[in-house]
């Protein structure tokens, strides 16, 4: 009988590789005398393991459980991080809402999470997008509680994961932990560098749907009449995660200069303006859906709809903050301008832009490949260090030196004190009883109630 509980969160659908890796850790933690439950906004109808469902936005807790409120809701807090997540939840829904609409949805959830988190007793705690409201007002529960509260995301490479002990962007452990403020000499890293480049030129692995390599960087260059122009390529990204509101500290540390990728594209594009060899393309990120028609212009491409690796292949130099394709360029020997800090800032990988005024001078000194040697040899160092040492690889073929049983030996050692508990399957009935109390209407629970009789 399982004593161990690994508690996590997933805010993707539970399909495909997404399920597929999960299910995967569910059974290797089987294996340990340990059980995976799964916090997902998107459950899916069947899944081998217990789900409990619960929405996406703060503002939803108060509308899914709202036995939760007092019958007098307290004014909307002036504390400066409860004031933050509220902001932070508006701009996930693309400000569909005021922030203090979402104070009842803050008082909901953090309930529901200091309840979770007592009654699961989980070993360990896994929660996914650390720049969420939701995960951050688990995480600080989690932490009052006593309990090793890690922030899981897709790795800096496809096809990997990473575990972090607090979060990710600027918040990353290459960034502040003391383990990664150098990295280790290692004698194979032409030969770890040579197999992932294999891997990931062979497959070209990607998050999204999209249309097909094709002909690659060459057919686009024909396609796009720019055979004689220097091509700068601006990724773009959901800005929600980890740059809104900008009047937080912590999202001024993660992107210091540019406040989102509407102020890089706008800043870029006077800077390549001054440049009469080269051309701006700009590829927004698929689940952002502000339009940047009024910045574009004439001057710039938008090359939406194209296959990110033949634009990798097609460009001089790729401009990025938080992207994990700024680590996939590399594979294609191309640099880097970075506008934010991303979890290789300060490893002297790319050409970095710390001040405006460093914008041109950097974009010069990238299509000039001035210093390239260095940055590029820094550059494999530092992917080779993360394969070797920080990234999970989701299933076997991908390169990373770790796989999921060992993040659940890992898992194992970081719950031990859980043997002494009640069986997972009573404390999972126990959440579920209290949470079908809350909610307006209990079905909502049917999926989590379904998986509680499943073995664990």
């Amino acid at each position: 009988m399982n004593q161990a509980l690994i508690l996590a969160s997933c805010y993707l659908p539970l399909q495909g590789p997404t399920l597929a890796w999960r299910t995967e850790l569910a059974e290797q933690l089987k294996r340990r005398q340990a059980g995976l439950v799964l916090l997902s906004t998107a459950p899916a109808e069947e899944v081998p393991f217990p789900v409990v469902p619960l929405p996406y936005l703060l503002r939803h807790f108060a509308e899914w459980f709202p036995g939760t409120l007092p019958q007098e809701l307290p004014p909307p807090s002036t504390d400066s991080w409860e004031a933050f997540l509220l902001r932070n939840d508006a701009a996930w829904a693309h400000d569909a809402y005021p922030p203090d609409e979402a104070w009842s949805g803050f008082l909901a959830c953090q309930k529901v999470a200091r309840f979770l988190l007592q009654t699961l007793a989980p070993g360990a705690v896994l929660l996914w997008n650390s720049t969420h409201p939701q995960t951050a007002i688990f995480q600080m529960e989690g932490w009052r509680a006593g309990l090793p509260v890690y922030a899981l995301e897709r790795g800096l490479l496809p096809d990997t994961l990473m575990v972090d002990s607090w979060g990710i962007q600027g918040a990353s452990d290459c960034l502040r932990h003391w383990l990664a403020h150098d990295l280790a000499l290692r004698e194979d890293v032409r030969q770890i560098w040579e197999s992932a480049s294999h891997y990931y030129l062979t497959h070209r692995p990607q998050k999204y749907a999209q249309a097909a390599f094709g002909g690659g960087g060459n057919e686009l260059r024909r396609q796009l009449g720019l055979e004689n122009r220097q091509v700068v390529l601006l990724f773009g990204q959901g800005d929600a995660a980890g740059l809104f509101p900008r009047e937080a500290r912590a999202m001024r540390q993660n992107a210091p200069v540019f406040a989102g990728t509407r102020h890089c594209l706008a800043a870029l594009k006077n800077a390549v303006a001054q440049i009469p060899s080269a051309v701006l393309l700009f590829k927004p990120h698929p689940l952002d859906a502000a339009s940047y028609a009024d910045v574009v212009g004439d001057s710039v491409i938008c090359v939406n709809g194209f296959n990110v690796h033949a634009l990798m292949d097609m460009a001089d130099v790729v401009a990025a903050q938080f992207t994990t394709l700024q680590y996939e360029t590399v594979f294609y020997d191309k640099p880097v301008l970075l506008l934010g800090r991303s979890a290789w800032w300060g490893r002297g990988c790319t050409y970095e832009v710390n001040r405006m005024e460093e914008l041109l001078p950097a974009l010069r000194a990238a299509l000039a490949r001035e210093g390239w040697n260095h940055r590029r040899e820094r550059a494999q160092q530092f992917l080779a260090w993360a394969l070797s040492e920080y990234l999970i690889a989701c299933h076997p073929e991908a390169p990373a030196r770790h796989d999921l049983e060992d993040l659940a030996d890992f898992l194992q050692r970081a719950s031990w004190d859980s043997w002494q508990l009640a069986p997972v399957e009573v404390r999972l009935w126990q959440a579920l009883e209290q949470l079908a109390q809350w909610a307006e209407h209990p079905h909502r629970n049917d999926t989590a109630r379904k998986a509680s009789h499943l073995s664990l």
